[in-house]
């Protein structure tokens, strides 16, 4: 709760960030539409629900990531079954080089972002031994 805005702003936000559209806020909250949009023109309100969103978003990453090694537990288990029809062994297969893919993708980006970081002096070079 942000202390500077009023107990209407912090439920619209709360609202905004669980996901409620702009109108179910307003009428929720007991403001106009118009209100709630001259809101999300201030600093404070703005930087509050990109938090709140964010926080949400981290949670949510976190519960995807704590499911992934069984996940794929799955895919290579219908991948790997002779009992399973064969378009779906291709489609187990595809899916886990895509997740493959995805995750070298990742890999790749986060190293240019330290070499640039290096680069403008933001990071240190990792010493080698």
């Amino acid at each position: 709760m942000n202390k500077t805005l009023t107990a209407a702003q912090n439920r619209a936000i709360g609202l905004l960030a669980a996901g409620a559209t702009k109108s179910q806020v307003a009428t929720e909250v007991k403001v106009s539409r118009q209100t709630l949009y001259e809101w999300l023109k201030l600093p404070e309100f703005e930087n509050h629900l990109h938090e709140l969103r964010q926080a949400s978003a981290k949670e949510s990453f976190n519960r995807a990531i704590s499911m992934v090694d069984d996940s794929l537990d799955v895919i290579f288990g219908l991948m790997t079954d002779p009992e399973t029809p064969a378009t779906v062994r291709l489609s187990a297969a595809a899916k886990i080089l895509e997740f493959g893919r995805g995750v070298w993708a990742d890999l790749d980006v986060e190293h240019r972002l330290h070499q640039v970081e290096v680069n403008l002096g933001i990071k240190e070079a990792p010493t080698v031994k």
